[in-house]
């Protein structure tokens, strides 16, 4: 199967004797995407590869981070320049998070890398283990998890600073599982409150507003911040009006699942909780949930 995620983004493939269907993630900040391909074969199941794609005007630097219990990826961390993309292979049953670092440079003096915005804090353009400083949009993946699915989303937790998509491509099922992630600039349009301003202007992204922080990062008040026992922070403003992708307003996250195969185009009905919405689908065998909070 394949994946992939566009303007910085990723996109990946995958088939398998039995038909099932895999969506293929691409990330895009309308200019960061990754790719990604996946392939069982019945009970067989082979890595993924993962394909970085910067259709960003100015470098990026891809921060990779391996949940707790699997493995280390071959990188995880590197600059990806303006048009360029790398391919990074992760094993079958892999899953972790990947985002993208900008305005980053390197203390001429120290020899220090940093990065003003998704910083992993190790002084190299290597992670190391270490997860993006906030705020920076994530991109989290679970391959080959419960029931055999892969699970992928696109989260403003932790604040965003790069424009990401992920849209299901491929597939020997002909499902079709909705595109996913934040297309919208949402630094153009972040409170003055919440913005990560760089004074220089660069290639590698800097001038002006460069990412906008979560309101419980930017203010530590109660109201803005889900108690830690339910592991999920609001990105707002005050009057909580920031848009991302088919999310009007306090939209942190989009997961999909995909149970295979979904043959017919896929059209969502939307129910609504106090915490979530719920979009089934009316054919097909996809399912979106796409979280809120009120």
């Amino acid at each position: 199967m394949s994946r992939s995620l566009t303007p910085f983004g990723l996109t990946g493939s995958g088939l398998g004797v039995d038909q099932k269907w895999r969506p293929e993630p691409i990330i895009s900040p309308s200019c960061f995407s990754f790719r990604f391909s996946f392939y069982h074969f019945q009970e067989w199941w082979f890595p993924a590869t993962f394909t970085f794609v910067n259709q960003c005007g100015y470098t990026v630097w891809p921060g990779l981070l391996s949940s707790a219990g699997s493995p280390q990826l071959s990188t995880t961390g590197f600059a990806l320049n303006s048009g360029d993309s790398i391919p990074v292979s992760a094993p079958a049953s892999w899953s972790g998070r990947m985002w993208g670092r900008t305005v980053c440079s390197q203390d001429s003096v120290s020899g220090r890398f940093t990065c003003l915005t998704g910083d992993c804090g190790s002084g190299t353009p290597e992670c190391g283990g270490g997860g993006a400083a906030p705020p920076a949009t994530l991109a989290e993946f679970t391959l080959n998890g419960a029931g055999g699915l892969d699970f992928y989303d696109v989260s403003l937790v932790d604040g965003y600073n790069l424009p990401m998509l992920v849209t299901p491509q491929g597939g020997t099922g002909g499902g079709n599982c909705t595109t996913t992630g934040c297309v919208a600039d949402l630094n153009g349009s972040c409170p003055s409150e919440l913005k990560v301003v760089s004074a220089v202007s660069s290639s590698s992204g800097g001038g002006g507003c460069v990412a906008c922080r979560s309101a419980c990062e930017a203010f530590g008040e109660a109201k803005y911040c889900v108690a830690a026992s339910m592991g999920r922070r609001i990105l707002a403003s005050r009057a909580r009006t920031l848009s991302c992708s088919r999310a009007r307003a306090r939209g942190l996250t989009a997961m999909l699942t995909m149970t295979a195969p979904a043959h017919l185009p896929v059209l969502p009905r939307i129910t609504s909780s106090p915490s979530a919405l719920l979009l089934q689908p009316d054919v097909g065998k996809a399912s979106e949930l796409l979280e809120i909070w009120p």
